[in-house]
């Protein structure tokens, strides 16, 4: 299970505005991860936690209360998990992945190159 919501209101979390949040529920973990941006994209910051409640009461502790949640389909193997869109590590799917900042977007048929960061990003 995976869903995001975008944040109503200022709140600000390690000098940066929150400006979405995701969780996604694996089957040993809960992963809350918090986004500088309305973009998808990588996340600034990610925590775990071991339940559902868990992750509920780590982000109303932020502030984040009454969210209009949004469902999204859950990951594709070796994909990031918090892109909304498919992307994944290129190499990652064959035990090689490319430490350069190459990573992959699936498009629906096929793998497509994508250089998520800037220059100055790396």
């Amino acid at each position: 299970m995976r869903k995001y919501s975008l944040i109503p209101h200022e709140i600000f979390f390690q000098g940066e505005k929150i400006q979405k949040i995701m969780i996604c529920e694996m089957s040993t973990s809960v992963f809350v991860f918090l986004y500088d941006t309305l973009e998808d994209g990588f996340s600034y910051h990610q925590q775990s936690f071991s339940s559902i409640a868990e992750a509920k009461s780590y982000y109303q502790q932020l502030g984040i209360h009454s969210l209009d949640w949004h469902s999204i389909p859950d990951c594709l193997e070796y994909c990031n998990l918090d892109w909304i869109a498919p992307v994944r590590l290129k190499g990652r799917n064959i035990g090689t992945p490319n430490l350069e900042g190459i990573y992959e977007q699936f498009d629906g048929s096929h793998w497509i190159e994508i250089f998520p960061f800037k220059e100055d990003d790396k």
